[in-house]
């Protein structure tokens, strides 16, 4: 017969930063299938990359207040240290939003801001307004990574720098996007419908402002 564990410290802490961590990337949020955060994009920009860093940080600190109780604590507590320790590094170093993590053509805002769509629940028009939103929002992640970009394109330290061929691998993949018909959201908008067949709402279809629209001006601006 198991017993149900009490939660601890440790617990609360740990809970406190997944909640934290998710408000300041709501992308982290979907991936990770912690709701509440589906009409919101993650911040890119240096004060994103910032904020996000004084999180792990204040969080990395707080870990030598709290004392483990159990087990669980334990691989809680060296899980989070191992985590946040790298993660901090990563930030001190700059290497947290270098070229590299800005500009690839496999894992880098570009792609993320295409993919998180993917993950979005699309059953009811509840969902698909939320899937508006974040379409919508699209030039402000991309608008954020040049921001971040122009930090570090001239740092001294060539491992910071994008590479030429990232960089024109990337833009191919804007042009792909930039498509209006057969661009990834394009498509994902066009087939918009809700579960059992039905039409969407005549307000996510009509209103320019806030209905579902694909963003194509956003990926041709940044590629």
């Amino acid at each position: 017969m198991s017993t149900e564990r009490t939660p601890t410290p440790l617990d609360a802490l740990a809970d406190r930063y997944v909640d934290d961590a998710c408000a300041l990337s709501p992308f982290t949020a979907t991936f990770a299938g912690v709701p509440g955060h589906e009409s919101e994009v993650t911040d890119v920009s240096p004060e994103g990359f910032a904020a996000r860093a004084e999180l792990d940080r204040r969080t990395l600190a707080a870990l030598d207040g709290v004392a483990p109780v159990d087990d669980v604590d334990r691989v809680t507590l060296a899980a989070m240290r191992e985590r946040l320790g790298l993660a901090v590094e990563l930030a001190d170093t700059g290497h947290d939003r270098g070229g590299p993590a800005l500009v690839n053509a496999i894992e880098s805002p570009l792609q993320t801001v295409r993919d998180v769509v993917d993950l979005m629940a699309t059953s009811t028009a509840d969902d698909w307004a939320a899937v508006a939103a974040r379409l919508h929002r699209v030039g402000e992640v991309l608008a954020g990574t040049r921001a971040s970009l122009a930090e570090v394109a001239t740092s001294p330290d060539p491992a910071l720098r994008p590479t030429r061929r990232q960089v024109a691998a990337c833009a191919e993949q804007c042009d792909a996007l930039a498509d209006p018909t057969t661009g990834q959201l394009a498509a994902t908008v066009a087939g918009a419908g809700l579960d059992g067949g039905a039409p969407l709402p005549a307000a996510l279809t009509a209103d320019p402002d806030a209905g579902l629209r694909a963003p194509p001006s956003a990926f041709a601006e940044h590629g």
